[in-house]
């Protein structure tokens, strides 16, 4: 089994075990609860599980939410198990706090004290227990060879020999040494490993042969670093420098330490399935709300478009969104319907155009467009993209073939998700923000990502459209 299927296959079990842990936890503690009051008062009147029932069913799913947020779906507790106690234990608490205000809304039944305390001391040992054994099986399956990463090792060095020998002998880490990457071509071979040029080893990247990379040379050229940070975004590949490179390395970095040899993780937060699969899901839930609240602006916005002259509703324009794929952008219609050709007639507008893709004073557009383009109005029909899965609601922006060698070579890292209505740079200047900073932002928020960004970023933007700053 290769590593991105165990990583899939791996998520669903967890998914599914936490939602089991979570119902049998609070039946068993529902039972506990009732034995100690018998013992306690033996003829006072305990309200029947069904009563419980519900509250067990919201508190199950919002518990797997938490945790969520909690990071207790990402690799990171794959490296220690203290960690993972810690957030189970964080996690476990902060649902029951909301389960108790939930309690609230069910004004026909008081809640015993008593079942809460004891769901949720029963709670927190049985995740700590059925994840403990999930641990153990994910080890046991590692050191069979199923599910384990293919890892290059980048340099020839001490601290490159000691990691090989730890990956080799220590099967449950869950690493296969598959090749080396060393400047030199006079090096004697490490293990018997094949030893390959740095452009040999982007092309195995390149061709899904590797799922990490750790760079273990301190005199890698800048240029080439980041080149190889660009090949492993783009395919999902971890990437682990030595601290030593920690200058030359910009975003989020978490720290392993292997036997005593330190690590940083180059920060690529959306570039794995799982966020993208928690980002989706958010998009669709919340994409969905904020379309039907508002349909009756979409409505009123529509008619005056129909009523501002001659031409469609709506406008598709032929975007590139994640994986270079073509995909029609909806917006309102803001032009009048011979646009192209008043562009066209005009070589200084057209030059102007061509070098940021915008007009200031764009003669072309509509009093209707005008307002609403000032508020991002236009934009709204984007839903539909959002609500189809071409596009998210926060992401980097969907971009023009014209556009891409601006980029430059961060085109591949930031085609490597899926493109959203709003971003970090809209909130941080909208279209005042030059294309350097503009990638910049974007590559930070890729390499950052959380939920909480997103919902951050999606309570900033409605200033920042309403303000009208840097819209045109």
């Amino acid at each position: 089994m290769s590593f991105k299927a165990f990583q899939r296959i791996h998520l669903l079990v967890l998914l599914v075990a936490d939602l089991v842990t979570g119902v049998a936890a609070f039946m068993l503690a529902f039972y506990l609860a009732w034995l100690i009051n018998q013992e306690r008062m033996p003829f006072a009147t305990w309200l029947p599980f069904g009563a419980y029932l519900k509250l067990t069913i919201i508190w199950t799913f919002l518990n797997v939410v938490i945790f969520s947020f909690g990071g207790l779906y990402s690799r990171r507790p794959w490296g220690g198990f203290a960690r993972e106690v810690g957030g189970i234990l964080m996690s476990v608490s902060t649902s029951m706090v909301f389960a108790m205000a939930i309690t609230f809304f069910f004004r026909d039944f008081q809640f015993s004290r008593l079942f809460f305390i004891t769901a949720w001391i029963t709670a927190i040992i049985l995740f700590w227990l059925i994840r403990g054994i999930l641990r153990l099986i994910r080890r046991r399956m590692f050191a069979s060879g199923s599910g384990r990463r293919r890892l290059i090792i980048w340099g020839s060095n001490d601290v490159a020999r000691s990691l090989l020998k730890i990956y080799r002998a220590e099967l449950w880490r869950g690493k296969t040494p598959v090749a080396v990457i060393d400047g030199e071509i006079e090096v004697e071979l490490i293990e018997e490993l094949p030893i390959l040029q740095p452009d040999e080893g982007r092309q195995w990247i390149e061709n899904g042969k590797v799922d990490e990379v750790i760079v273990a040379r301190h005199d890698i050229p800048r240029e080439e670093l980041y080149t190889l940070a660009q090949a492993c975004r783009t395919r999902e590949v971890a990437l682990k420098l030595v601290p030593d490179l920690l200058e030359v390395v910009a975003g989020q970095l978490s720290v392993e330490g292997v036997e005593g040899i330190p690590m940083v993780e180059m920060g690529n937060n959306l570039g794995r399935y799982y966020p993208q699969l928690v980002k989706r899901v958010f998009d669709i839930i919340v994409g969905g709300l904020i379309t039907i609240l508002l349909l009756p602006v979409l409505g009123i916005c529509a008619l005056n478009v129909r009523m501002s002259g001659p031409g469609p509703i709506l406008f598709r324009h032929m975007r590139l969104g994640k994986g270079k794929n073509m995909f029609p952008q909806f917006k309102f219609r803001t032009m009048v319907q011979d646009a192209d050709e008043i562009l066209n007639k005009d070589p200084e507008l057209l030059k102007q155009f061509h070098e940021g893709f915008k007009l200031k004073e764009d003669p072309r557009i509509t009093t209707v467009g005008k307002v609403l383009r000032r508020y991002s109005l236009d934009e709204l029909p984007q839903l539909f993209n959002v609500l189809r899965g071409e596009m998210s609601l926060v992401g980097p922006r969907p971009i023009v073939e014209n556009e891409v060698e601006k980029y430059g070579v961060f085109a591949d890292a930031l085609f490597s998700v899926t493109p959203g209505m709003t971003g970090l740079w809209q909130v941080s200047g909208r279209s005042d923000v030059g294309y350097e900073e503009r990638v910049k932002l974007d590559l930070l928020y890729i390499d950052r990502w959380t939920l909480w960004e997103d919902l951050r970023i999606l309570m900033l933007t409605p200033g920042a459209v309403f303000g009208g700053r840097g819209s045109y």
